[in-house]
């Protein structure tokens, strides 16, 4: 329903329309979409919810969402832009992640969908982020399809393999040397993490 609502596709439009305008490489627009809103500050203060969530204009506006109100958003927006897409709620953690139609060896936990975390930057399969209050994700998802659409192509596989040598690297503790940390330093910069 909050994806799909009239009211908000003219002005969101826009906003896939300047991604489009941006590149016509698909793989970099979906990049583009996932980090705009990757980027969009998390809501604190929505945290514990009052029960109403915020529609995906609203977000835009706002200029803050918590996790599900940010996940659709970027749901919205990959899915005008060609792109299969899910939620994976994860209810016993109270999150929910985006999913991106990949191939197999990328998705998350056989679900068909690479995970990707909306409430801040950070990497295209990468799902071992620790979370407030809660740590690792440890449920499986209930997965709802939003769109049939595309699959990513070269970027998940780049990616996939990014977030494996980030948290390689996060594995060896809070001092590195020098290579390590120039490869830290060089994913962060290139993730904005």
């Amino acid at each position: 329903m909050h994806i799909n609502e009239e009211d908000q596709r003219e002005h969101l439009l826009n906003l896939v329309d300047r991604i489009k305008a941006e590149t016509t490489n698909a793989d970099v627009q979906a990049r583009i979409a996932i980090s705009l809103v990757q980027h969009i500050p998390y809501d604190y203060s929505g945290m514990f919810g009052t029960g109403s969530m915020k529609y995906p204009y609203q977000v835009l506006y706002d200029e803050k969402g918590v996790c599900s109100e940010k996940t659709l958003l970027a749901a919205f927006l990959l899915k005008e832009l060609g792109y299969g897409v899910a939620l994976l709620e994860f209810p016993g953690e109270r999150h929910m992640a985006l999913g991106v139609k990949a191939p197999a060896q990328y998705t998350y936990k056989d679900t068909g969908y690479a995970f990707v975390e909306m409430t801040a930057p950070s990497i295209i399969t990468d799902s071992e982020g620790d979370y407030m209050l809660v740590g690792k994700l440890a449920s499986k998802p209930r997965v709802y399809p939003v769109s049939e659409g595309k699959a990513l192509g070269s970027l998940v596989a780049d990616e996939y393999h990014d977030a494996q040598e980030y948290r390689a690297i996060l594995a060896k503790g809070f001092v590195l040397d020098l290579p390590d940390y120039q490869r830290w330093q060089a994913l962060t910069g290139k993730y904005g993490i």
